[in-house]
Formats: structure tokens, C-alpha cells, sequence
């Protein structure tokens, strides 16, 4: 029934606009062409004044002052677009009059293509995409022709006020991005010339058309990743659990990172309309067009674009490793070096693209003059993965090198953190940068604990000079409280141990003297056993451990 009526309402509007225009009829308009007698007893009913008059009334009635369409719209913009066909029918009206009342008719198909996609209204049938195509396309010619009518010039102004009134009501009227981008981005479809150097047309008004097929191209994206485009938490998270399980195909819907893959098409379409709309604002600014210049907001919405751009174009890498890793290290029956390298190659390239959008190997038209800067979280997140793959391919080394690395990295998102042990919670929040910090930690532990160890087998080795040292030692001690006499140690020393380098004569006398020897001479005597002494005795060599161990053991 709801199909029936539509049919009723349009039925009387459509064969009048072929005729004295020049705009050929489709093949559903001729099925529903009224006898000639008809239509010329139609059009010599009123005056051409009376059908211009009720035809505005009704185009105003159509809308409320803050720009939303009536319960009753559809009905509205149907009567007036078909007073203005009667009306253009007219003999009498000819010239600037006819020129205006075809500028009419079009911006009336335009709000009857925007009101098919309103949700406010009082139809409830299904939008019907013929019906949306075939207003844009009369809006879209009927438009151009009043362009040529009426010249450039003249023209370019009252397109451009135009094109703002139809964005406000298409905003205020359709909710979704993606019907909105449709919607402008069908009309252009229509539009002969938007992308040729020949064009002569008004440069401005495209702009704004293709620039808000942009915006709302970009909000739709947004709207797929429900607002979550500068928070990673959640991605982190499902790239961990990727690498070791697929996710189920309930939880697809659910999936932020796959909602970034779908992201992806979706923000390319933004980067070509900017493309679009920044040829023709270029051609502009060449003519010195003195209108309102949106530079400034084709330079917002450029830079917004690259950042989401950038940022699923990585996310798209970092998934494609995830799965590669989990298809090496879980699927397969034995562990392969050379897949495992395949993974490492995944998860660098991953790096690669967050470091520089340049790197993803793709046409960035529309944003390739927005200034070029990292992704660092998603770069400090590639290589806290490439680490563990490191990791579980028992490169400790390479591995400690790139959690490292991942913490110098990540201390750049956070200014407010003077150092690796003195992060701030915007740091500290972050799983991928505490995973890090917990792997260095416990590395530099390990390798503390293995020093130790070493040392101590070491030290068993020259258990016998250590304690004939002790001994020395033992000898000078005075439980009296007095300080200890060093003699019996530098006699053992000069016996046992005689320095690397030459000792004065005298030095020797005073030791193997019997006057107390003071503080002084016993550190410049002890400073012949220092371990740096030991290094430039043996330079470029290295020192035997042992001789290293025993000189470290006399500094006690």
C-alpha cells in the first residue's frame, strides 16, 4: 500500500520535466506519461505567477526553521516540484525568470532525494535508491543548466549558498554517515566535468561537495570503530590473543581490530574525495575567488584523515603478523626456523608502516601534503611483539635489545616521565609498555644472578691465595681498638703478589721499614693493585680472570 501511494504522488511529477528542458526520459517515466491533452490542459489551468507561488509555499512548508522537514514533506516537495514543472511549461516565462525557476526545480529534487533517506517522517515505507537517484540526477542537470543560463559568475554565489542550506538539511534530517556520503556522493556521480582540467564551472560549490563527502565518509568511519580511534588498550589485547587463538565468527562483530580492517576501505574513499575537492580548490584559488575559502577546514579534516589512514593501514599489518605467528607456532607440527623468520619479517614490516605512512606501499593521494610523523604507540606495540617473537625463538639478546628499545620509544608519549623507572600512569596503564619493563627487568636480574654465580666458581679457583690474604691481614690487627698495621699485608703483596708496574725504592723501604705506616702511603701502595691498572697493564688484551678476580679481592 505504502508502494502504491508513493507511486500516486509521483506519478504527476515526473513527465514534465523532459519536454522544453531537453532532459530525456527513463524508461519507468514513460510508462506513466499522461496523454498530451492532458498535460496541456494541466499546464493552462492558473498562471505562470500562481504555480511559482504555490510552488515556493510549498517548499517553505516543507521544513521547519531549524532546517527539519514535516511530518508531510514528501507530499510538500512533490507539489512543488510539480507546480514549478507547470509552471516552466509556461510560454511566458522565458529569460532570467525561466533561469531561476529551473534553479528551483532542481534544489526541490535535491530535498526530495535528501527527505527519501529521513527517518522524521511520517512515510514508513523502505527509501527507495531509483527514487534517490533519479531527483539527484534532475537536481544535478537542472543545476548545471543554470549554470550555463546565467554564466559562472553569476552563477557561483547562489550555488554555493545553495549547496550550505542543502548540507544543514541533510545533517539535520539523515542520521547516518554512510546515507549522507551517499547522498552527496550520487549527486556528484551526476555532476559533469567535477574532475577534468577543462572544467569551467564554478570551482567553490565542488569543493564544498566533495569535501563534504569526505567529512561524512570519515565520520562514518569513526562510527564503525564506535569513537575508539586514539585508545589501543582494546587492540593490544585481541592482536595477544590473535597470535594464539583465530578469533570465532560470533566475535568478528564484536572485534576492534577488525573493525580497523573495515575501516580501511572506508578512509581511502576520504583520502580520494580530498583528492577531489583540493584540484578544484586549487583551480579556485589560480581564478582569486574572494568567497569563503575552506582551506582551513580541507587542512583539518586532511590531517585527521592521515592519522586514521596511517593508523589501519598498521593495524592491518600488525593482524596479518598475529596471524602468520599463530599459523607458525601453533598449527604446525614442528617448530621451522626459517616460518619463524617469516614471522619476524611480519612483524617488522608492521614497524615499518607506524614509522612512516610512506612505507605501506600505497597511493596516499589527499593527504600527501600533511606533515609526515610516526605512529608511536603502534610502533612501540610492533616491536613489543616482535620482542616476544624474538623471545620465543630463544634470541634472548635481540629480544632484551627490543623491549628496550620499546621503552626508550614509548617514553616519548609521555612527557611528563623523566625516566624508564620513573614512568607516570599514562605509561604505567599500558600493557605492552609493563610487559617490557617486567622482561628488561627480569633480564638484567638474570644476568646479575649469572655474573655472581660465575664469580663465585671463579673465586673457588684462587681460594688459596684469598686466604693467605686474609691471613696477611689478620697478622696487623689490633682488637685494642688502635688501627690496624698494613705491614704484614704489603709485605705479602710485595712477596706474593709484586704489582705490574715498576714501585719505587723507596715506597719498598718504608714497607719493609719499621715506622708506622700511614693512610697516605698505604693508598698510593694499594693503588698499584687497582683493576684499572691491571687493564692498561695488559691493553688491548683482556686480563686473565684470575689476575682480575685476586686484584678486586686485595681493594677489599
Amino acid at each position: 500500500k505504502h508502494c502504491d501511494r508513493r507511486r500516486q504522488l509521483h506519478a504527476h511529477t515526473r513527465p514534465f520535466v523532459a519536454g522544453s528542458l531537453g532532459i530525456s526520459r527513463s524508461p519507468a517515466m514513460e510508462s506513466r506519461k499522461r496523454s498530451h491533452a492532458e498535460m496541456c490542459r494541466e499546464i493552462a489551468k492558473g498562471t505562470t505567477q500562481e504555480h511559482l507561488n504555490t510552488a515556493a509555499d510549498a517548499l517553505k512548508k516543507s521544513r521547519l526553521e531549524d532546517g527539519f522537514f514535516v511530518e508531510d514533506a514528501i507530499s510538500l516537495l512533490d507539489q512543488a516540484i510539480h507546480s514549478y514543472n507547470l509552471a516552466i511549461q509556461k510560454p511566458g516565462l522565458q529569460g532570467e525568470q525561466r533561469s531561476l525557476a529551473a534553479f528551483q526545480l532542481g534544489y526541490a529534487h535535491a530535498l526530495r532525494a535528501i527527505a527519501e533517506y529521513s527517518p522524521l517522517l511520517a512515510h514508513r515505507f523502505e527509501p527507495n535508491s531509483e527514487t534517490v537517484q533519479y531527483h539527484l540526477g534532475l537536481a544535478a542537470k537542472l543545476l548545471q543548466k543554470y549554470r550555463v543560463d546565467v554564466g559562472v559568475a553569476c552563477a557561483e554565489p547562489k550555488l554555493l549558498r545553495s549547496s550550505a542550506k542543502l548540507i544543514k538539511v541533510c545533517n539535520k534530517n539523515v542520521d547516518v554517515p554512510k546515507l549522507r556520503r551517499s547522498l552527496a556522493g550520487s549527486f556528484a556521480s551526476h555532476l559533469l566535468g567535477g574532475e577534468t582540467a577543462s572544467y569551467q564551472g564554478p570551482r567553490l560549490p565542488r569543493v564544498k561537495m566533495y569535501l563534504y563527502c569526505a567529512r561524512q565518509c570519515f565520520l562514518q568511519s569513526v562510527r564503525l570503530l564506535q569513537g575508539e580511534t586514539s585508545t589501543l588498550a582494546r587492540v593490544h589485547a585481541e592482536l595477544a590473543g590473535l597470535c594464539s587463538r583465530p578469533l570465532e565468527d560470533e566475535q568478528y562483530e564484536e572485534s576492534l581490530i577488525y573493525a580497523w580492517k573495515r575501516v580501511n576501505p572506508e578512509i581511502r574513499k576520504v583520502a580520494d574525495d580530498l583528492t577531489r575537492a583540493k584540484l578544484h580548490h586549487r583551480q579556485a584559488c589560480s581564478n582569486n575567488m574572494e568567497l569563503e575559502d575552506p582551506k582551513e577546514e580541507l587542512d583539518d579534516l586532511s590531517q585527521q584523515t592521515k592519522f586514521l589512514l596511517h593508523r589501519a593501514l598498521a593495524i592491518c599489518k600488525l593482524v596479518d603478523a598475529a596471524n602468520k605467528q599463530r599459523e607458525v607456532l601453533i598449527h604446525s607440527e614442528q617448530f621451522e626456523m626459517e616460518s619463524a623468520f617469516e614471522v619476524v619479517d611480519k612483524w617488522r614490516e608492521a614497524v615499518s608502516v607506524a614509522d612512516s605512512l610512506d612505507n605501506c606501499g600505497i597511493n596516499v593521494d589527499g593527504v600527501e601534503d600533511v606533515a609526515k610523523n610516526p605512529d608511536v604507540e603502534l610502533m612501540c606495540m610492533s616491536m613489543h611483539f616482535l620482542a616476544n617473537m624474538f623471545s620465543t625463538m630463544s634470541f634472548k639478546g635481540k629480544a632484551k635489545d627490543m623491549h628496550i628499545r620499546v621503552l626508550r620509544t614509548g617514553l616519548s608519549l609521555d612527557p611528563g616521565s623523566s625516566g624508564i623507572d620513573e614512568a607516570t600512569e599514562v605509561l604505567n596503564s599500558k600493557a605492552w609498555w609493563m610487559e617490557s619493563k617486567r622482561y628488561v627487568e627480569q633480564a638484567q636480574k638474570d644476568v646479575v644472578e649469572a655474573e655472581e654465580k660465575e664469580r663465585l666458581e671463579a673465586l673457588k679457583e684462587i681460594e688459596t691465595e684469598i686466604q693467605a690474604l686474609q691471613k696477611a691481614r689478620n697478622l696487623g690487627s689490633k682488637p685494642s681498638g688502635e688501627d690496624d698495621d698494613p705491614r704484614p699485608l704489603l709485605k705479602h703483596l710485595l712477596s706474593k703478589h709484586p704489582p705490574k708496574t715498576d714501585v719505587d725504592a723507596s715506597l719498598v723501604e718504608k714497607v719493609n721499614g719499621v715506622e708506622t705506616i700511614k693512610k697516605p702511603l698505604l693508598m698510593k701502595f694499594m693503588s698499584f693493585y687497582h683493576p684499572d691498572k691491571l687493564n692498561a697493564f695488559y691493553q688491548p688484551a683482556v686480563p686473565p680472570r684470575r689476575e682480575k678476580l685476586l686484584s678486586e679481592e686485595i681493594q677489599k
